[in-house]
Formats: structure tokens, C-alpha cells, sequence
């Protein structure tokens, strides 16, 4: 196409634009009426986009008459006849109305939207109401969220959570382990993750002399050398009691050490914070006053002995108290104890062994009433992990232990040693914990033997945030112990007692201390708590593990997987079959409804319970257990909807 050609089409197109004429008729099946402004120019002027506003309520009207014309008439014209009749009525009528439209152009230049405003505003002023503007406000209020809508989108979200929740607490698994040992020991470079692989068998308790004997002869006649003591106060001449002491006990050692002992435990120790004093004592003063610091009490101690040719020393050391939490390997001398010499015959025989003497006075240090037997002449390969010496070589153990492995090792106390406890693969790392982590060990225990857990720190005390079970991995009987620190705390110490099974009945009669683990937390923390476990004294003849819920709250309206592991307590064997016929699990709703727990393998002595329970009511989920009597239930746990 040439220039010439498309400037004549232009030419006449704004011909056509100029003229102002009626736009052609649409084609067929077109929407009717059709809007003028299609057919305009950008150009086009705001006097004719008002002129065919004022036409729509004709336009429609129209439409309308032609509808109602067809439909009552019977009229066997086509849509397209009828379309045609009401473009050309719409023609007329516009052609027609083009003055009153003017008029109306005018009316509608007038008004604007303050116009409107005023006029809504007069409409309400001229209402008696003591809130004009409550139309208003319902008029520009947001339409509300269909309730249906609202439960489909919370749902996911709350569903989601709770299945959150719920695996947090699932056991940790090998590649989880290896994980968090990776993370500490990328950000610790001195941190030791299995210290208890530093200490085997090969460790032992020195000894001296040319035969090298390792049994030592401890055994002492507690009461009889009590009711010795009786008649000495803590004033008495030291000289004078040296004499009778030798003269009553002879050459038994063990019984002149006790003697000594017990008379120095008459006199109070005074508090040290901190670094310990190293002041010689002045005899007269400690015997008036009656008390004394504890390395002068250990001064004394050591020269009563050597008064009465029995070998001791005092070593000075670093002692990781229970409920204390220490930041790094930089610790003080905050702590003195004897290393005595025990020989044990002529030879010259003999071996090496520690006294105590605050942890032997004060039992409440490990939570029991009287003297701590533990630590009168205990071994040192005993204590290695709370009593760390300044100098390595009176630690008293061959080969030594080093002393930075000795820092990171679980704090191992009296009740530790007495019932045989013993971790299986404890990993230090885990007690580094990071948002939402726990923290995992096993020990090994025998079956006479049951745990209690608590969480300390400097501002709570509580067994909500530890969990403590028992399971069975083939002969072995082994306690699971999970625990995490209370919402923004980031230090604490999990402390575990352990005493014989059946003797603690409630939370205020605990056992013995037998380990000390601190913990560490960083990041994110969520309140979270364990299921509750209460003790069962008449029901012992099975070992319970919750498998699912660990958790203490679970939510209304959802469905939960209660499994319950069950192991007969004293292992397998010829009975176990016949004791557990009758045993049953049921879990409690607040309503006061039974649901029984389904074995999965009827014909085991031990195996898993099942229940698919979908809670619909608030309150407390109990778990109940059978008496071993078969008579009543008691309940061994319980969770808060």
C-alpha cells in the first residue's frame, strides 16, 4: 500500500469521526444494545461519554419490551429480528432524546462526591439516634469468613502442629546422633564427645607394694564405733583421744580412720564460696568454736592419722558440686579432700584410697539422711568423675585420667556406684541442645532397681520436662531417659536418682543422687512438657514404655496412637506367660469411659498395646494398669486435653 492510499483512509476516517453520525448496526448474535464508545476515537469527548450514560435505563427498558413481546405473543421471530427491532427503537429514541439529555448533562455536572456526602450526612443528622454513623460503619465493614472456611483453613495448621509435636520427642536415631556430634564438634574444638570411652577397664585404683594387691579390707563395725564416739565432745583434748582410739581398736586401721572421722564430723564446716581457703588452723579456736573450714578439718584429719602412723595427704581439686553448672574446663580449687594409704599386711601391700569428709558429714548432698557411707575410704577410680586434683598424680588411678576427659564426664555419684548402674554409649553431644532438640541416654539397670529424673535451674525444679522408661533389649533391662530444659533457659543440670524399686511412693520421697548431666540450650524454645509417670507400687510385675504420646497435652478433636510396651520386670521366664494372662491397659476419658488397649501378639508374655482413640472431651486421659493382684487399676500416667 502506497503513502498516498493509507493518508486518503485517514482522511476519511476522521471524516467519519467529525460527522457524529449514528454508529452502523451490529452484526448478528452481537450484544444489544451495543456501547457507543467502541466506535469512538481516543479523542472522543466527555459530552457524548455522558450522553450515552443517560441512555442505558432507555437502553434496557427496551430490551426488556422486546423480551416480554416474544415470550407473551408467541412471536416466531428470531433473536435476531428481535434484536434488530430494538436497535431500531434505541435509534429513534435517541435521536429524539438528545435535548433532554443535554438537560441531564447539566444535573449530573453539578453533582461530585462531596455532594453525595453531604446529602448521606443530612439523610442521618436528621435521625434522633445515638449513633448516627452506624450504617456507616456496617456499610464499610468487611464481610465475615464463613465459619466453614475458617475451620478448613485451621485445621491443616493445628493437625500439623500436633504431628509436630509429637515426633519432636521420638527417639533419636543413628543418623539424628551423628548430626548434633558433627554441629559441636565443628563449634567446641575442645569438646570431648564420649568421654566414657577414656575409662575401661585397664583404669584402676593405685596400689603399692611388691605384690600388688587390689582387694583392700574396708569393712568396719559401724555401731560399735559410734557408741565409742559417744562419749566425746567436739572440745575433748585431741592427744587424749588419739590414746584411746589406739587402745580400743588395736591395729584394725579401718576402725581407728572411722573413729577420727566421726569426731571431726561433730564440728561445722564453714561455707566457701568460690576458692577455698588455705589457712593453717589454730587448735585451740577450732575446738572452742566448734567449727571449722573444710581444709582445716582435712588438716586436722591428716595429722590425727599420721598420729597414728597411717599415711595420709590432702588434695586439693576441683569438686563438681550436683546442683552447680560450670561453662567451660576453667575451674577453681573449690574443694579438698584425704588420700589415706591403706596397708593391708606386712609385706607392705596396701593401695590407695579417698575420704570425703564433706560429702561423708552432709548426706543431703546426694539425698539421703545421715552419713554418706560412699565416700569413707571409697576407691578412687570411684569418684573420678566429680573429684578432679590440681595435680594429676593424686588421682590415684593407673593409667591417669586425663583431666580434661575427667571435666566432660557425667557427674557419677554414691547411688551410681551402689546399684550397679551403667551407661550404654553415652554421647556428650547430645546434652548441646539447639531449638527444638532433647536430650537422649540409656542406662542399664538391674531389675530391682527404678529411676526418677528431674530438671534443676536457677529458677525451677521440676520432672514435667524429663521422661524416664524402661525397656527391655533382649536379657538387658535399660532405663531411656529424655529431658529438655523449661522454655527460655539455656542452662540446668538433669539430675537422676535411683534406689531400690517399690520404696518411693510419691515425688517427696526420692531416692539416692546417682548422676548429675548438665545441659545446654541455644536458639528457638518451645513450652513443652513429658507425659507424667506415676509411680505403681502394686503393680510391679511389668515394665511399661510409652511409645506415643510422649507428650503431657494433646488436642481436642484429633485421633491419637497410644502404644504402650510391656515386659514382664524380672524377664523371661518359665512364668512370665502365666503372670501376664490376665494383665490389661485401658485408657480413661474425663468422662469416667474405659477403652481397653489391644495386645498386638496375644500369645507373648511381653509385647506392644494399641488404641486408635480420637478425644472429643476436655480434661484428663488416664492410663491405667491392672494391680498385680487383678483386683483394682492404678494409674502409671496421664495426659491433659
Amino acid at each position: 500500500m502506497s503513502r498516498e492510499e493509507l493518508g486518503h483512509k485517514l482522511e476519511v476516517r476522521e471524516d467519519l469521526d467529525s460527522e457524529d453520525l449514528p454508529p452502523p448496526p451490529p452484526p448478528k448474535h452481537a450484544r444489544v444494545p451495543f456501547d457507543a464508545n467502541d466506535f469512538k476515537a481516543s479523542g472522543a469527548t466527555l459530552d457524548d461519554k455522558l450522553r450515552s450514560q443517560t441512555q442505558y435505563p432507555e437502553e434496557w427498558k427496551n430490551s426488556m419490551k422486546s423480551l416480554q413481546s416474544d415470550v407473551l405473543n408467541l412471536s416466531e421471530l428470531s433473536a435476531t429480528s428481535a434484536g434488530s427491532f430494538s436497535r431500531h427503537k434505541f435509534e429513534r429514541d435517541f435521536l429524539h432524546g438528545q435535548p433532554e439529555a443535554e438537560g441531564v448533562e447539566a444535573d449530573v455536572a453539578k453533582l461530585n462526591l462531596n455532594d453525595n456526602e453531604e446529602l448521606m450526612n443530612s439523610v442521618f443528622t436528621s435521625k434522633k439516634s445515638k449513633h448516627p454513623n452506624i450504617f456507616k460503619m456496617l456499610m464499610k465493614k468487611k464481610p465475615e469468613q464463613n465459619l466453614m472456611e475458617q475451620r478448613l483453613l485451621q485445621e491443616p495448621d493445628n493437625w500439623q502442629m500436633v504431628k509436630h509435636d509429637l515426633n519432636r520427642m521420638n527417639t533419636l536415631t543413628t543418623l539424628d546422633k551423628q548430626a548434633r556430634t558433627k554441629r559441636v564438634a565443628r563449634s567446641e574444638a575442645n569438646f570431648i564427645i564420649k568421654p566414657l570411652e577414656y575409662i575401661t577397664d585397664v583404669n584402676t585404683s593405685e596400689v603399692f607394694g611388691p605384690d600388688n594387691i587390689e582387694v583392700v579390707d574396708t569393712e568396719v563395725n559401724i555401731r560399735k564405733v559410734a557408741e565409742f564416739l559417744m562419749k566425746y565432745d567436739h572440745d575433748y583434748d585431741f592427744n587424749d583421744l588419739i590414746t584411746d582410739v589406739s587402745v580400743k581398736f588395736g591395729s584394725h586401721r579401718p576402725s581407728q580412720i572411722r573413729a577420727i572421722l566421726l569426731h571431726l564430723c561433730k564440728f561445722r564446716i564453714i561455707d566457701e564460696t568460690g576458692k577455698i581457703l588455705q589457712m593453717k588452723p589454730k587448735v585451740h579456736e577450732v575446738m572452742a568454736k566448734g567449727e571449722a573450714t573444710i581444709f582445716q578439718l582435712n588438716y586436722l584429719f591428716k595429722k590425727l592419722l599420721e598420729a597414728l602412723r597411717i599415711p595420709a595427704e590432702v588434695v586439693f581439686g576441683f569438686w563438681k558440686k550436683p546442683n552447680e553448672f560450670y561453662h567451660s574446663d576453667q575451674f577453681l580449687v573449690n574443694h579438698c579432700w584425704l588420700s589415706v594409704m591403706m596397708q593391708t599386711d606386712e609385706r607392705g601391700n596396701g593401695a590407695f584410697r579417698l575420704i570425703d569428709l564433706m560429702c561423708f558429714q552432709n548426706g543431703l548432698i546426694c539425698n539421703i539422711e545421715g552419713f554418706n557411707e560412699f565416700y569413707f575410704l571409697t576407691a578412687p577410680i570411684d569418684i573420678v568423675s566429680t573429684h578432679i586434683p590440681s595435680v594429676i598424680e593424686l588421682q590415684h588411678v593407673c593409667p591417669p585420667v586425663d583431666l580434661n576427659v575427667a571435666f566432660h564426664l557425667p557427674r557419677l555419684y554414691s547411688s551410681f556406684k551402689k546399684h550397679d548402674l551403667e551407661f550404654i554409649n553415652f554421647n556428650n553431644s547430645l546434652t548441646r541442645m539447639h531449638d527444638l532438640e532433647f536430650f537422649e541416654a540409656d542406662i542399664k539397670i538391674p531389675v530391682s532397681v527404678e529411676l526418677f529424673t528431674l530438671i534443676k535451674t536457677s529458677r525451677k525444679t521440676s520432672n514435667d520436662y524429663t521422661l524416664c522408661q524402661i525397656y527391655w533389649k533382649g536379657p538387658q533391662r535399660i532405663a531411656r531417659i529424655k529431658a529438655v530444659l523449661p522454655e527460655n533457659e539455656s542452662i540446668g543440670v538433669l539430675q537422676i536418682f535411683a534406689g531400690q524399686k517399690g520404696l518411693q511412693t510419691h515425688f517427696d520421697n526420692i531416692h539416692e543422687l546417682a548422676c548429675v548431666i548438665p545441659l545446654y540450650h541455644t536458639g528457638n524454645s518451645k513450652a513443652s512438657a513429658f507425659v507424667p509417670r506415676f509411680p505403681t507400687i502394686r503393680s510391679q510385675n511389668n515394665d511399661l514404655y510409652i511409645r506415643h504420646p510422649q507428650l503431657s497435652s494433646i488436642s481436642i478433636n484429633n485421633t491419637y496412637s497410644f502404644e504402650v510396651d510391656v515386659h514382664p520386670s524380672m524377664g523371661l521366664n518359665s512364668g512370665s506367660g502365666i503372670m501376664n494372662r490376665d494383665f490389661k491397659l485401658v485408657v480413661e476419658s474425663p468422662s469416667g469411659k474405659y477403652t481397653k488397649l489391644i495386645k498386638d501378639e496375644p500369645h507373648k508374655p511381653y509385647g506392644t498395646h494399641q488404641l486408635k482413640l480420637h478425644c472429643q472431651e476436655k480434661g484428663l486421659y488416664r492410663g491405667l494398669v491392672i494391680g498385680d493382684s487383678g483386683n483394682s487399676w492404678y494409674v502409671f500416667a496421664q495426659w491433659e486435653c
